[in-house]
């Protein structure tokens, strides 16, 4: 996954604003998946894992602005848990799913809870 995060807050406060200096997270996992289908289209799968994800976040905001960016980069790693339906058809398939996303080794532990949705294909 890569993630285009429009707000980033270092102190605590909320805060939101659009980036213009190219900010992203690249999120990458490994895991174990059960899937158990009900007939040949529908079930449900669960699925468990470690994440890695890494951020690169810019120090400064401002918008057109040629000046050179300081950015600020970390890393963190996730425990990660899904659970959802599926839907097969031919050689693609759907996923709808709930999770969470635990951030492990930080100061300050993170928790994360996901809703998603995708699909892909089966070779």
């Amino acid at each position: 996954n890569i993630i285009f995060p429009v707000g980033v807050s270092f102190d605590g406060s909320t805060e939101a604003f659009i980036s213009y200096e190219s900010d992203y997270r690249l999120d990458s996992s490994l895991g174990l998946a059960y899937y158990q289908l009900f007939g040949p289209r529908f079930g449900f799968f669960i699925d468990a894992g470690m994440e890695y994800s890494y951020y690169r976040a810019s120090t400064t905001n401002d918008p057109n602005s040629p000046g050179p960016v300081d950015y600020r980069r970390f890393g963190e790693w996730n425990a990660i848990g899904n659970l959802g339906i599926i839907a097969v058809r031919k050689n693609s398939y759907f996923r709808f799913y709930a999770g969470f996303s635990y951030s492990l080794f930080q100061s300050t532990p993170g928790f994360k809870v996901i809703v998603g949705g995708g699909g892909g294909f089966i070779l």
